[in-house]
Formats: structure tokens, sequence, C-alpha cells
């Protein structure tokens, strides 16, 4: 109930980049427990599951000192230190990570001025330390500081080829059926992607959460699992 009243855009208090999702639910009903509750929507939305990847705490403390308190069973950390440092301290508990979905980039408007060059944006790209901040984002949480070598492809998945630096043609429709042929045309693109330089692919975001320990969070098991540091002696590893 406080996530969505937070979310939804009716407290003026919070300042929101976007209250998609939230603004459609209708009612919030409890089910019998504090942590079973029953959610209406007002309309469909494909996206309606991503928002149940974390709730507030009613009292308005953060979910990172909530999970430590045990107050709750899971938290999303993703690239946040501070909230990982946190939970270690929760002596049932563990660190989970995998490979994400999304990854971070930098986008040029290469539409007009000294940008319209690919050449220039090319170099942009080199003078970009990719790994550095990679590792500077990803190592405090213990994730593995791995760039991102793919406009399609996530690390770890079906398909992955680490081609962003090579450039080669393309003249093929993308009709083929054929699964193993759709990755080498979807490959073909990645570095016909790569020769123009539109964004430059930093690093892929790793889903990373604390979890009471027994529980099976699926989402961590995606494509590739990063070696788990315990936190049932509060030193992590």
């Amino acid at each position: 109930m406080a996530t969505w009243t937070a979310m939804n855009g009716t407290n003026e208090k919070y300042s929101l980049a976007s209250t998609a999702i939230f603004d459609q639910i209708s009612a919030i009903e409890s089910t019998g427990t504090e942590f079973d509750f029953t959610v209406t929507f007002d309309s469909i939305n494909a996206d309606w599951a991503s928002i149940f990847t974390s709730v507030l705490p009613a009292s308005g403390a953060s979910a990172a000192t909530s999970f430590g308190n045990s107050e709750t069973d899971l938290l999303h950390i993703s690239s946040n230190a501070d909230a990982d440092q946190r939970v270690e301290k929760r002596a049932d508990a563990e660190i989970q990570a995998s490979g994400g979905l999304t990854w971070t980039h930098v986008t040029m408007n290469g539409s007009k001025g000294p940008l319209a060059d690919v050449e220039l944006r090319r170099a942009v790209g080199h003078a970009v330390n990719r790994g550095l901040i990679s590792e500077s984002v990803n190592t405090p949480v213990g994730v593995d500081a791995t760039t991102q070598g793919s406009f399609i492809f996530m690390p770890g998945q079906k398909g992955y080829e680490d081609n962003v630096g090579d450039a080669l043609g393309y003249d093929v429709a993308n009709t083929e059926l054929d699964t193993d042929k759709r990755i080498v045309i979807a490959n073909e693109i990645n570095t016909v992607l790569a020769a123009y330089v539109p964004i430059i692919p930093i690093a892929p975001l790793p889903n990373v959460y604390a979890v009471k320990s027994g529980l099976v969070n699926h989402r961590a098991t995606q494509w590739r699992t990063h070696p788990q540091h315990s936190t049932e002696d509060g030193t992590g590893t």
C-alpha cells in the first residue's frame, strides 16, 4: 500500500520519473496476512509484474534497512553498494546475483554537428574506459566487472558474442525462422550497429538480491549466476 501511494502520482511529496502501471491500480486488498494481498488493475498492461520487484515498508524506512531488520525477505540491490553493505549484516541472508536484462550506455547525437562524423563517434568510443566504469559499479556489490559487447544479446545468453569492435556489412532481410540462423543474423545486425556507433555499450546491469536463506529467487538464476557471497557470518566474501 505504501509503495502504491508513493508511486501512483497522488502524493505531491514524491517527485516521480513515471507513474506508469502504479496509476492503473484501482484497489489493493489484504487476503489474510500482512504479506498476502490482491492487486486489481483498471486496465491491461503487459508489464504489470515489473512493479512487484520490491515493496516499501509502511513506516517509510528504507527498503535496505527493512531487510536488514528482518521486516522483509527480499531486496533488489542492483548496483547500490550502500544497500549491499547494510544487508550483509543480516545473519540469515545471502546475496544472489546474475546477469540482468538491461545495460548502461553512452548515447551520442549523430544527426548534426561534429558527432555526425562516424569517425569522431568511433574515437569517442575508444576514449571511454568501459571496463573501469563497469568495475566501479559492479565490484562493490560482488559482481564481475563485465562490459557489454552486444546490442541485442546479454552476456551469458545463447547467441551472445562480444563483437562491438567489429564492422561487418549487412544486406539480408531478417526473415529467417531457424533459431541458430536467426542468431547469426542478429549478430550481423549487431556488428553493423557497432560500426555505426550510435551508442556506446558500457556494462550489463546485474540482478543482485538479498534473500532470506532457504528461499528460491528465480530472478537470480537466468542465463548465468555469479558466485554468491554468503552473509551468514556477517562478513561476506
